[in-house]
């Protein structure tokens, strides 16, 4: 009898054992799966904001597309405009600019329809900075 008692208590013990052990095993699968969530909602959010900027970046490519079709007519216009516009007078130059514009429409030269010089030869940020240095706007 005693040694059922014996028995008995060994396996206690080794079930207690047992039991520590797996609420141990338990308590870090809980750690790891919190930590795999978390790296989850990283990466659905991660995905999403991929998805939005291929969707940006397909507009900026059929942009880009239409520029490159007008880029022949708009370097032309720049040329032309750099050539003979020099220290002349603002209004001068307006003149010019239509001038060369209708040039380009009679020999069906594509170009911008919105074309502007400055925007054709430097990026917004530069202009922008011209302009605080007191330059001006044409």
């Amino acid at each position: 009898m005693q040694e059922n008692c014996i028995r008995l208590k060994q396996m206690v013990i080794t079930l207690n054992e047992s039991l520590t052990k797996t609420k141990h095993d338990m308590l870090k699968y809980q750690e790891e799966t919190q930590t795999m969530q978390m790296k989850l909602e990283r990466a659905e959010k991660l995905i999403g904001g991929l998805a939005n900027t291929k969707e940006g970046w397909g507009i900026r490519t059929e942009e880009l597309k239409k520029q490159y079709e007008m880029l022949v007519g708009d370097a032309l216009i720049t040329a032309a405009y750099m050539s003979y516009s020099g220290p002349f007078p603002s209004e001068f130059r307006d003149v010019l600019l239509t001038n060369l514009m209708s040039f380009v429409k009679e020999f069906k030269v594509p170009h911008s329809k919105d074309y502007q010089f400055a925007s054709f030869l430097t990026k917004p940020t530069d202009f922008l900075k011209w302009s605080f240095q007191g330059l001006p706007d044409d």
